[in-house]
């Protein structure tokens, strides 16, 4: 499951929010910089305040104006919200003391009291980033301990899957190419053995319908990566490419039942046009689904799905037009198209 997983009519979904300090310089001014959610990549207006009291616009993005302005620090905190069948609302969230940056990238639910979300935290300002995990248990959200790979000084969780209460998956990776997979056995989380194909390979998600059958998805150098887990060891499964594509990785991953899972991505095709792409395991091979495109649109991609049966998917994705404009995309697959 990508952000949301649904439990009687519960959901959970998963983000972050940002608070911004102001600093003061040696002489005493402030410098103060008023802008919109980092997650926007669109430049936006914003005014800065000099020590002689004048703002001056800028349409500058986020890192120049850190070029500009050294001493400005963005602290990026964890983000909950809870669906009750009526209204969503915020839960508290503990984030890890001194920490700058913490992004909850994937949740699964076991039960009403058992919620299970992973993330990458920031415990100093760009030096590292480390793997964690924050529980539920019907009360409140508490930080888990999580071992890293040693060696690693950036590494992060991506998704994760609970078939129990006291089975959960989490994988991940880091930026230099290593894959992770941790296990919770219901006191703590160890690391997994994953098998490489290359040095340069990551884990994206996972999906787990028991103990004893996982699957996980991301990319490597020669294109699409899937690897399941059998209740004993990791192993790389057969995946097909689309013909003359480049670029391929598998973002998120469904898993209806231990014959019928349903993986979703991007990739580049001869031309170099980004399109969307789905595949299906039917419990013997994975196959490439045919899936429609946005007209007019100049790249397209599906980041996320969820399978409620063998013949009911609902991908999520996104499109941009040449101009630059971004819309949000669904596709879904009921048993035939």
């Amino acid at each position: 499951m990508c952000l949301a997983d649904r439990l009687h009519s519960r959901w959970v979904l998963l983000a972050y929010s940002h608070r911004w300090r102001d600093w003061r310089d040696a002489g005493g001014a402030v410098e103060r910089l008023r802008m919109v959610d980092l997650a926007d990549p669109q430049p936006r207006r914003r005014e800065q305040q000099r020590p002689d009291g004048r703002f001056v616009r800028s349409a500058d993005r986020l890192h120049r104006c850190r070029r500009l302005l050294p001493d400005l620090r963005a602290v990026t905190l964890a983000l909950v919200e809870r669906w009750d069948g009526t209204s969503w609302s915020i839960q508290p969230t503990p984030n890890p003391a001194g920490t700058t940056e913490s992004l909850l990238t994937g949740v699964s639910f076991a039960a009403p009291t058992a919620c299970t979300a992973v993330a990458v935290c920031f415990p100093t300002y760009g030096a590292v980033t480390l793997a964690m995990v924050e529980r539920w248990d019907g009360a409140s959200w508490s930080i888990q301990l999580t071992p890293n790979p040693t060696g690693e000084t950036f590494i992060g969780l991506a998704g994760v899957s609970c078939p129990s209460p006291t089975a959960c998956t989490a994988v991940g990776n880091s930026p230099g190419g290593t894959m992770l997979a941790e296990h919770w056995n219901g006191r703590r989380w160890s690391i997994q053995l994953t098998p490489n194909p290359t040095y340069s390979s990551l884990l994206n998600d996972v999906s787990c319908v028991s103990t004893t059958a996982c699957t996980a998805v991301g990319a490597y150098s020669g294109g699409a990566l899937v690897e399941r887990w059998n209740g004993r060891r990791w192993s790389i499964q057969r995946t097909p490419n689309p013909a003359g594509g480049t670029n391929v990785s598998l973002n998120g991953v469904s898993c209806a039942s231990s014959t019928a899972c349903t993986a979703v991505a991007h990739y580049n095709n001869r031309a170099g046009r980004e399109l969307t792409l789905v595949e299906r395991w039917d419990g013997t091979s994975w196959s490439i689904q045919r899936t429609p495109n946005p007209v007019r649109a100049s790249k397209s991609g599906l980041t996320g799905v969820s399978c409620a049966s063998p013949t009911v998917c609902t991908a999520v994705g996104s499109y941009t037009f040449a101009s630059g404009v971004q819309m949000t995309l669904v596709e879904r697959w009921e048993g035939t198209s």
